[in-house]
């Protein structure tokens, strides 16, 4: 999966979870922006488990660049 699916991926599962938690939460904007924020969150967490500058990381830096982009 390329690091933009992947990035289109997370915000995706975030703004459906959002949407799902009620009316309050369904305005667009908002539900988009706290979607790339909770992706970011993930990505950060997943890059805090990484030691070194591998494969590994570049993927997920290259994610997190990927979901400030859209």
């Amino acid at each position: 999966m390329t690091a933009k699916d992947k990035a289109e991926e997370l915000v995706h599962v975030y703004r459906v979870l959002l949407m799902d938690e009620g009316e309050d939460y369904g305005q667009e904007i908002l539900v988009s922006m706290l979607s790339r924020q909770c992706a970011l969150i993930s990505v950060d967490e997943i890059l805090s488990l990484f030691i070194s500058d591998c494969e590994d990381t570049r993927y997920w830096n290259q994610v997190r660049k990927e979901i400030l982009a859209l």
